[in-house]
């Protein structure tokens, strides 16, 4: 398993967590939950979180962001990045890649007759 910077497994549960450089005295840290058991989707998670965090450190050292706010945006960057991971995964599932290039285009055929079918008939359409 690949190493990522500020990912930790807690219990069963993946965690973010890094040291926010000192702007008084004491040292802080900052942990957020990624409320997932999946490694792949802790990974993407982290990674963007590690991208972000260093903006928002950026933007705290200048001044223009408190600890609390910046805790308040990774937990939305959180919430948005888990938001296009699952949309992205029921598109998969709605598009399956598996097979070979003649089943691929038989399923691009079949879903364009089904939209063909809806736009044309309407939701109640009687197939024949």
């Amino acid at each position: 398993m690949a190493h990522i910077n500020h990912l930790f497994l807690r219990g069963a549960v993946w965690t973010w967590r890094r040291r926010i450089p000192p702007l008084s005295t004491r040292i802080e840290h900052m942990q957020l939950s990624l409320r997932t058991k999946s490694f792949p989707i802790a990974r993407i998670l982290a990674n963007r979180l590690n991208f972000e965090s260093d903006r928002m450190i950026h933007a705290m050292q200048t001044g223009g962001l408190t600890a609390n706010e910046g805790r308040i945006y990774l937990a939305s960057v959180i919430r948005e990045e888990r938001a296009r991971i699952e949309s992205l995964r029921i598109i998969t599932h709605a598009d399956p890649t598996t097979g070979d290039d003649e089943s691929d285009q038989r399923h691009d055929w079949a879903t364009a007759v089904a939209w063909k079918t809806l736009s044309t008939r309407g939701l109640d359409a009687r197939l024949t």
